[in-house]
């Protein structure tokens, strides 16, 4: 029937018959019927992923030798032929003489060009063309000719994949020059192409000097570059000013080759989307920490990064193992992380503790929009310490669900989907323009945006439980400070509820301007409508003098008045209000939450400066200086010996031990007065 039809369709222009067990006899009759259609305006076909073999691209070309309108898309790709229909194809394009202005994507992938097949393509891509996607995977392509053909013909190609073609020292050189003279290329794929260290910097090389290749995509995954490779690489990164999504995956870089990528990559200035993962392998000279610290360093440098991923192939032996637990630090430097969008951990096998640390990070992470983390071993307390976080979060936007980990949850699996369907309510809210002005009605309140710093928090209770585990007291001016540090969650919670307190009034104002200006706008349109229907009853007037008097326009202008569709003006406050009044407040937040962050972040600094301070201190057993004016809340609890002369107070503290009792200073060694010290000073230290 199709066939049939398309003897006499004179409109079709696309015809996608992309993997439904076609075979040779039905391309034979496909090509009869397009034959006979002069009329046909089919410009794009596709016959991908069917065994055409080489009896259906010898019966193809018939048709493509002889096509009126030339085609624009031509995609046979893994049709099981071989050199002899490849060389019947490429034939007919080089024979329609349409094709080298028409045709600009082709894909001819898993099938074998062999030797004659590369041939026929090579005279093909030789003359000039305006091919722009030239796709050769898997096709056992001899490059040595392809590469040469590319430079002489295709002006204007943007994306060449040649992966699972090996390339050897023979063909990298013509690849290095085609590399060198583009103009155009945008995107290369050499992936599986074993090419050799050496012949890859050559080729990297070429492209980071040339000044006309931008905006670069390079996938180089599954080559075994090793650690030669990583080390390679790290060499020439800073010189990368071009190239903006490198695919390193599957490589053998093992944590020493990770490490060394990610030290190169923090000096690039262009690198913004990164696939490191399947490479990870315990390394004798680096332990794995360390390469883990690569990985932070590299997403808080200055690379343009936003964009990671660092996938384990899970039960892989070697290289591309699962790092389990070791990957939680770099999970918890997420929380203060501003520039990744994107970020891909699945198969890490991180299990609940991993789940829990990605809900903690997500609080407080303000940019992170994409996240893939499937199979990583979490069960209901982890799906319900992530569900926490995300309550929390207005960020994260796209997250397939970790169906892996979903299934894995027999036993709890009602709960588990309970908790599912929460998440992807709660990603339905952080995709709604809306969504940030209902946060309080999902959980969030001014109490917990002190989380928003629960990175530097961290910091700081890490140095107050070192000064504990010292077994040491902190006396004077340095217990000040540690009480200062132990009530710091509620200063700094206190410092949100404020930027809180005027973000809900700045979006009440946004509101009652909104409205405003729907009632403005609404009736600039009515307005409008009157002026239209005296425009209209002017014109009929005077167009049309014998039929329509005076009496009939008035009847005609009253009937327009009063049956014409008035304005919603309900409508209108609903685009204005909860859309537009949407964003105008969020922005308002945004600048409200700025100032916030920038007091607890000088705040924080000066807390964790002045408890490392106290740390020395206690560790040296080292006297602090007096307190000018102590609160009075720390002198009941300051221990007379902390300072060298009585303190008075309203009451008179217990009388020491002897033992502790401080002795009058002689008149030769008596201290000059200190000189009174205002509050502020106190608090700035």
């Amino acid at each position: 029937f199709l066939a049939e039809g398309l003897r006499h369709n004179s409109f079709l222009e696309e015809l996608v018959l992309k993997n439904i067990g076609l075979k040779h006899d039905f391309v034979t009759m496909l090509n009869t019927a397009l034959s006979i259609n002069k009329a046909i305006a089919l410009i794009r076909l596709d016959l991908s992923d069917n065994p055409l073999e080489d009896k259906g691209l010898i019966a193809l070309s018939n048709y493509i030798q002889t096509s009126p309108r030339g085609i624009v898309s031509l995609d046979v790709s893994n049709g099981q032929a071989g050199k002899a229909g490849v060389a019947a194809l490429a034939a007919a394009l080089k024979k329609n003489v349409k094709m080298p202005s028409t045709l600009t994507h082709l894909n001819l992938s898993g099938n074998k060009l062999e030797s004659e097949g590369t041939s026929g393509l090579a005279a093909f891509l030789s003359t000039p063309n305006a091919l722009r996607t030239l796709i050769l995977a898997n096709t056992a392509a001899n490059l040595e000719l392809i590469f040469p053909a590319i430079m002489r013909g295709c002006a204007e190609l943007r994306t060449l994949d040649v992966s699972h073609s090996k390339i050897t020292k023979k063909e990298a050189p013509n690849l290095a020059r085609l590399a060198s003279s583009s103009a155009t290329l945008k995107t290369l794929n050499l992936a599986g192409t074993l090419i050799p260290v050496d012949s890859l910097k050559e080729v990297l090389g070429c492209i980071v000097a040339n000044p006309y290749m931008q905006d670069v995509v390079l996938d180089l995954k599954e080559n075994a570059l090793g650690l030669p490779g990583a080390l390679m690489i790290q060499s020439i990164a800073a010189k990368i000013t071009n190239i903006v999504n490198l695919d390193l995956s599957d490589n053998d870089l093992g944590d020493e080759g990770v490490s060394a990528v990610c030290d190169g990559l923090c000096a690039s200035t262009s690198i913004r989307r990164l696939v490191i993962g399947v490479n990870f392998k315990v390394s004798k000279n680096k332990p794995r920490p360390v390469a883990l610290e690569s990985i932070a360093s590299l997403i808080e440098s200055d690379c343009p990064l936003t964009s990671l991923n660092i996938v384990a192939s899970h039960g892989k032996s070697g290289s591309g193992g699962a790092l389990k637990q070791d990957l939680i630090p770099l999970v918890y430097a997420l929380a203060t992380n501003d520039s990744l969008l994107e970020l891909d951990l699945s198969g890490h096998q991180m299990g609940n503790k991993g789940a829990i640390a990605l809900g903690k990070a997500l609080q407080t992470n303000t940019t992170l929009s994409s996240l893939v983390w499937d199979d990583n071993g979490t069960t209901l307390e982890g799906f319900k310490a992530f569900r926490t976080g995300l309550e929390r979060n207005s960020a994260l936007k796209h997250m397939p669900l970790p169906l892996t980990d979903i299934i894995a949850a027999k036993g709890d699996l009602a709960a588990v989907q309970h908790i599912c369907t929460d998440i992807e309510r709660l990603l339905g809210r952080n995709q709604s323009p809306t969504g940030r002005f209902e946060s309080d009605a999902m959980g969030v309140s001014g109490a917990f945006m002190a989380l928003l710093t629960s990175g530097q928090q961290q910091q700081v209770d890490k140095i107050l439980m070192r000064i504990k585990a010292t077994g040491k007291h902190a006396t004077g001016s340095d217990l000040v400070a540690v009480q200062d540090a132990e009530g710091l969650e509620r200063v700094i919670g206190s410092l949100h509820m404020i930027g809180e307190e005027f973000g809900h009034t700045v979006e009440e104002e946004v509101s009652q301007n909104m409205r405003a200006a729907a009632r403005s706008l609404s009736e600039a349109i009515s307005d409008k409508k009157d002026e239209i229907t005296d425009r209209i009853i002017a014109s009929v007037g005077n167009s049309l003098k014998g039929t329509m008097d005076s009496t009939v326009l008035r009847r005609l202008q009253t009937a327009m008045k009063l049956g014409a569709k008035e304005v919603d003006i309900e409508a209108v406050e609903k685009v204005l209000v909860k859309a537009a009044g949407a964003e105008v407040g969020a922005k308002a937040k945004e600048t409200f939450l700025s100032a916030v962050e920038i007091a607890t972040d000088y705040i924080y600094e000066k807390v964790s400066d002045r408890l490392s301070e106290v740390l020395e201190n206690v560790m040296n057993d080292e006297v602090p200086s007096p307190v000018a004016h102590p609160p009075a809340t720390s002198a009941a609890s300051a221990s007379p010996a902390a300072s060298p002369a009585p303190v008075s107070t309203p009451s008179p503290p217990p009388a020491p031990p002897p033992s502790a009792a401080p002795s009058p200073p002689s008149p030769a060694h008596t201290p000059p007065p200190a000189a009174p010290c205002p509050p502020r000073a106190l608090n700035s230290r």
